[in-house]
């Protein structure tokens, strides 16, 4: 078994960590001033997770995956937030070098911080490499898997959090009230994923009402606003506009769009 993960502050089997923990910031400037062969050797990456979100103040269970985030000798990476918070592993029996489950837990702010909003960025880190950020929305609407069970109707507000299906499509079953408008967006891009969605809404009988690919204000994801002309079941079609599989998206459904995160 590994020795608890640290970020700058050792607690009992867990990672305190924040824009205010100063010995990472110092940590960050010398691993910035080694030479890049140095740390090549020894070198930790983040490039994906299996989701989109974190809550900003209840516990998010995460599997980041890259490379090197498990040492030869089990251990296993210390984690920084760009928000304040408490990071442990989950997995620690779990020898995958470049996979691991944490379970991240916002903590109170420090005087004059602001809590986690809009997005936020996560890094692993050893003593002689640190990864590039990967970038995460943060949310407190409740959140489905993407795709939702057959059957499934959702209900707005909602968020659905999965990849792209490749040579397919999802298909999401929405109940739309008449004369209430929506906002269906896709949030991809603006995490760092190289997805470049498009969104098609239709009706009951699959009659094509509207449709929104890119965006002035948010770049490739779109986002698409919709008035119902009658109650009833709508269906939102999504999609990569080149059929690219397993690219992270987030599918927020509300009655706003999320201009937090834009």
């Amino acid at each position: 078994m590994s020795a608890p993960v640290t970020s700058g502050s050792v607690t009992s089997g867990s990672v305190t960590s924040g824009w205010g923990d100063i010995r990472f910031i110092g940590l960050t400037l010398v691993l910035m001033c080694v030479p890049l062969t140095s740390l090549e050797l020894v070198a930790i990456e983040l490039r994906d997770a299996d989701r989109v979100s974190i809550h900003p103040t209840e516990p998010t269970d995460v599997t980041l995956i890259g490379n090197g985030l498990r040492s030869d000798s089990g251990e296993i990476s210390a984690i920084w937030t760009s928000f304040p918070a408490s990071v442990e592993p989950l997995d620690i029996e779990n020898k995958d070098k470049n996979s691991v489950r944490y379970r991240i837990t916002p903590t109170a702010p420090s005087s004059g911080m602001a809590p986690a909003s809009g997005i936020v960025a996560v890094r692993a880190f050893t003593a002689n490499s640190i990864s590039r950020p990967l970038l995460f929305t943060v949310e407190t609407l409740p959140i489905e898997v993407l795709p939702p069970p057959p059957e499934t109707v959702i209900r707005i507000p909602m968020i659905l959090e999965g990849r792209s299906p490749g040579l397919a499509e999802h298909k999401i079953a929405i109940h739309c009230e008449k004369g209430k408008p929506f906002v269906a967006e896709v949030v991809g891009a603006r995490v760092g994923c190289d997805i470049d969605a498009v969104l098609v809404l239709h009706d009951a009988t699959g009659r094509e009402l509207t449709f929104s690919d890119d965006h002035p204000s948010t770049g490739s994801d779109p986002i698409l606003t919709f008035t119902p002309e009658i109650t009833g079941t709508h269906y939102l079609i999504v999609r990569d506009v080149e059929y690219r599989g397993g690219l992270r998206l987030q599918v927020r459904l509300t009655q706003t769009p999320s201009a937090a995160i834009c």
